[in-house]
């Protein structure tokens, strides 16, 4: 009796079908992993929580309250036109962003953003906004719920007292 060789593999057929059956599944699936809405949602939630950042510094460096207003699908910072502490009835100015020459920035096509407007007094606490209050100061915002705001899946939250700002939701 002979042994004969037996050799084992795979045919040019066999091979091109296996290749055109991946590149049809990952033509299917790599969007799923790769998603530039998932990218988007994300880099606009990191610019807002560094202009927050911003705004809060800009405020402890300059003594001037300084605006951070969210609304309508983008966000700014704004400082008063007069920096007297209790005198909230001038006009804001808008303040560039660093890096970017653009006072307002707007969130990419289909990232959701709640309203948010509050200012960081000169020693870097968030306050609530209430226009034309002089001679006293408008109040410190104590409750923690109203430095909430949430960006497609994320929340950013802005601490009562400290100003320090977090994602809380979403991370």
């Amino acid at each position: 009796m002979s042994k004969q060789a037996v050799m084992t593999g795979a045919t040019l057929v066999e091979l091109v079908t296996v290749i055109l059956l991946l590149g049809i599944l990952a033509a299917f699936a790599a969007p799923r992993f790769f998603s530039k809405s998932d990218f988007d949602s994300r880099g606009f939630f990191e610019l807002s929580l560094s202009a927050v950042r911003f705004a809060q510094k800009l405020a402890i460096t300059t003594g001037c309250d300084t605006r951070m207003l969210f609304q309508a699908g983008s966000f700014s910072i704004r400082q008063w036109s007069t920096c007297i502490p209790a005198d909230h009835t001038s006009a804001t100015n808008a303040v560039l962003q660093p890096g970017a020459n653009n006072p307002v920035s707007d969130a990419p096509a289909g990232v959701a953003i709640g309203d948010l407007d509050f200012f960081f007094d000169s020693i870097g606490r968030p306050r609530a906004v209430l226009l034309a209050v002089p001679p006293s100061r408008p109040p410190l915002i104590s409750n923690p719920a109203n430095l909430q705001l949430s960006i497609a899946s994320r929340t950013l939250q802005v601490e009562p007292e400290t100003g320090f700002t977090r994602c809380i939701a979403g991370c």
